[in-house]
């Protein structure tokens, strides 16, 4: 039987879940990414119980390895030591990413010089994550606690070290965010009651290991309460008018509802006081169910980069352009028996372009920009019927990030939703196409449908439905007859 406590079980039934490639050393209980080609290896960890963090940010634009401890214990010299040994040779460059605290700090200080001076591992620099505001004063020599600042600092470091930056450029990049308090956290802590509608038991600067907060102030008894404390705290560091990035990480124990409810009183006032250029929420470093919330504020005024950094989605479009291409067979034949066998090798072509002209982030960042070249690569590229209904598609869906949308909001889920119903219009009218017509159209429509019910859903659930349905509404156009009509039936019906 597995323990509730066991660390080992708890990597062995993530990682089968875990998007990344990667390698399990169990016994010392380190997750190394496979086929890490970077320059620079970023390593960080800590005690468990924090997760996501820190075996869910490894992979690509993430860390190398993630060195796990036992339950808010700091993981051993020798395990931080395997952690480097796994993940690069001498002649890599490492980065060792650490939330300060005394027990994290003084373990991967002593492996990084071990590593450098018995090993002959010479190039390794640690990053101290000192992101906490809530506590004042703080001896120097101590420095301030890392908090959920460090996934950002991971998204930053991961993507420098993706584009080829050096050791010392990441390093003295993320250490300026530190020390020009660029980079802020607050975490709080309550008790919530859902028959009174109330929260009790705020304390504000709670840590992520449990350790008692700064304040535990009786005149906060609301959400409302402590937004606006933890907006001067802000202030105090953050000049208006700032563009910053917000993000409001569940502690561990705090439902969805919760933790929109405490954002509807957050945000707006954020944003009357600063720029607010992107958004995130949700789970990202937890104190196992500790029923509370943190927020950082990351300061991007000057370092307008960041924000292509921290939002990263190569990885995803890529992972579905490769998956295209290991299909190209399996979709010749398909479109073999009604036509002539070549829409996999026609997708294919388009697909290889983009693999090698789509390299750099900020191709995605403006979607309506991004969504016209592709349209035109698609339409120039492919060739066909299929190159023409694609570039149709996508055409369409592009004008949904016109000049009343601003072409910055690439998580905007509603203009995603108006984009898809565009380009869902112009392939019918185009085609002259109807739902049930074995046509792309079945799986497009349905997921309409279903984005325009359910789009206040959490995005991890969307993205499972959507898996799902666009499987069963494709497995329902193999038994129908085909259409009636047809043009560019065949290479259309993939």
């Amino acid at each position: 039987m597995n323990s509730l406590c066991s660390i080992s079980s708890s990597l062995r039934g993530f990682l089968p879940t875990h998007i990344a490639p990667t390698k399990l050393y169990e016994n010392v209980r380190v997750v190394v990414r496979e086929g890490d080609s970077r320059r620079v290896k970023l390593l960080s960890g800590g005690g468990s119980g924090h997760e996501p963090a820190h075996v869910g940010y490894v992979g690509p634009n993430h860390l190398t390895a993630a060195i796990c401890g036992e339950i808010f214990a700091s993981p051993s010299v020798q395990q931080i030591l395997v952690g480097i040994l796994a993940s690069g040779g001498r002649d890599d460059t490492f980065l060792l990413i650490v939330n300060n605290y005394t027990g994290d700090w003084l373990n991967f200080s002593l492996a990084r010089d071990i590593a450098k001076n018995s090993l002959g591992y010479g190039q390794i620099e640690i990053l101290l994550v000192t992101d906490d505001i809530a506590i004042e004063n703080v001896q120097e020599s101590v420095g301030a606690r890392g908090l959920a600042g460090c996934v950002l600092i991971i998204k930053i470091a991961g993507a420098m070290a993706e584009d080829g930056r050096s050791l010392r450029d990441i390093h003295s990049f993320c250490t300026d965010l530190f020390t020009r308090k660029l980079l802020l956290t607050v975490g709080f802590t309550f008790e919530s009651n859902l028959k009174t509608g109330q929260i009790s038991q705020i304390e504000i600067g709670k840590g992520i290991h449990g350790e008692p907060g700064a304040t535990r102030d009786t005149n906060l008894s609301t959400f409302d309460d402590i937004a606006v404390d933890l907006l001067e705290k802000f202030l105090k560091y953050t000049p208006k008018g700032a563009e910053v990035i917000v993000m409001i990480n569940n502690l561990g124990g705090t439902s969805q509802h919760i933790l929109n409810v405490f954002s509807c009183s957050l945000l707006p006032r954020i944003s009357n006081h600063f720029h607010v250029v992107h958004t995130f929420s949700g789970t990202f470093m937890t104190s196992l169910n500790q029923e509370g919330i943190s927020v950082t504020l990351l300061n991007i005024s000057d370092r307008k980069e960041i924000l292509e950094y921290v939002l990263r989605t190569i990885g995803t479009f890529r992972n579905a352009c490769e998956d295209l291409l290991k299909e190209c067979t399996l979709l010749n034949e398909m479109d073999a028996e009604l036509g002539d066998g070549d829409t996999g090798s026609t997708i294919s072509r388009g697909v290889s372009h983009f693999l090698t002209h789509f390299s750099r982030t900020e191709d995605f960042l403006h979607p309506g920009t991004f969504l016209k070249r592709l349209s035109w690569e698609l339409s120039s590229r492919m060739g066909g019927s299929s190159g023409a209904l694609y570039g149709i598609f996508f055409q369409a869906a592009s004008t949904a990030f016109g000049k009343s949308h601003p072409d910055s909001s690439p998580n905007d889920l509603d203009l995603w939703i108006e984009a898809l119903h565009r380009g869902n219009l112009a392939l019918q009218a185009a085609a002259r196409s109807k739902r049930g017509d074995r046509t792309m159209l079945d799986p497009l429509l349905t997921i309409e449908d279903f984005l325009q019910k359910s789009s206040s859903l959490p995005t991890s659930v969307l993205a499972e439905n959507i898996s799902r349905i666009v499987a069963e509404s494709a497995a329902t156009t193999k038994n129908n007859d085909p259409p009636g009509w047809s043009g560019c039936l065949h290479d259309y019906n993939t």
